[in-house]
């Protein structure tokens, strides 16, 4: 541990044009953090050169960057970054967001105070070139202090982006194991959907960070069939995943435990419209009207109108 309270790990990869002010933004914070390590992807552009500058140019002897020897990928890379942190608290953090000056200070003491956050959160406000609003995911919770304690539900979904955590050192291991289950889910995926079915995601209902959401981001959208499918595969990454890592949890995590066979049924749901999709049988019709919710039904018929099938 080295006596470390604090980490933020970032993830670069060809982000030069807005790591200026994201950086600034982690340097002002008035809880200064004990470590910064930034893990680079194999950037080709002038990212890692102008990282070197920045931690010359301020002296930041608590900063480090790390470069990949071969590309990770996103989801690896934030793993990787995890396991290099040594903080007791962990924050994580996109290249291009920039954080409000008392995000650490903030989000911080509410973790200290309390040993059971496993997970804490915050809102985001969304900063783009076209002023785009972005829907926030609303949470059902109990307020408990300061936080909101979010409540598992029937409903598998992410609430918060990744760059608005903080995460505990004694929960890492959950996280691992979770993303373990399968690489394919995205880090923050792993990370929200392992503390909420361990009872302890809790969000801060003040906007903290600035989700910049552009052309470049991991953050975008496909359209037609592809998406779609692509839709249905997330779905079942997301429940399957859950499910696997609900079955190694010790018996008494019942709120978990008592929602595993409606999971179940939205897994094969899910597992149904995809096949439907690419067989295009009456049967696997038959079998998603049957075992899925109708919202994802008339998803499905959707599609077919748009693309004349």
């Amino acid at each position: 541990m080295n006596g470390n309270k604090i980490s933020v790990i970032i993830a670069t990869y060809n982000g030069e044009k807005f790591l200026k002010e994201q950086f600034d933004s982690i340097k002002n914070q008035t809880f200064v953090p004990d470590e910064v390590i930034i893990r680079d992807d194999g950037s080709t552009d002038g990212t890692v050169e102008f990282i070197e500058k920045y931690i010359e140019k301020y002296n930041l002897k608590s900063w480090k960057i790390i470069r990949n020897i071969k590309n990770l990928g996103w989801r690896k890379n934030f793993i990787q970054l995890l396991q290099d942190s040594t903080g007791e608290i962990i924050f994580l953090s996109d290249q291009d967001d920039v954080w409000d000056l008392n995000k650490i200070e903030k989000m911080y003491i509410e973790m200290e105070n309390r040993s059971e956050v496993l997970l804490c959160s915050c809102n985001y406000r969304i900063i783009n070139q076209s002023n785009k609003k972005v829907h926030i995911p609303k949470y059902k919770s109990i307020r408990q202090g300061n936080l909101d304690k979010v409540i598992l539900t029937k409903k598998i979904e992410q609430l918060r982006p990744g760059n608005t955590y903080a995460v505990r050192r004694m929960f890492l291991p959950y996280i691992y194991r979770f993303f373990k289950i399968n690489e394919n889910i995205p880090h923050d995926s792993a990370i929200e959907y392992s503390a909420k079915l361990l009872n302890g995601m809790y969000i801060l209902p003040e906007t903290l960070t600035s989700w910049r959401i552009h052309g470049d981001s991991t953050f975008s959208k496909e359209e037609g069939s592809k998406a779609l499918i692509n839709y249905f595969d997330n779905m079942i990454i997301r429940y399957s995943s859950s499910l696997k890592f609900i079955e190694v949890l010790p018996k008494k995590r019942v709120d978990s435990i008592k929602y595993y066979r409606h999971y179940s049924s939205e897994l094969k749901g899910f597992e149904n419209a995809r096949k439907y999709l690419i067989e295009k049988k009456i049967s696997r019709l038959l079998e998603l009207v049957i075992h899925f919710k109708f919202r994802n039904v008339l998803r499905v018929f959707k599609f077919m109108i748009l693309n004349n099938d």
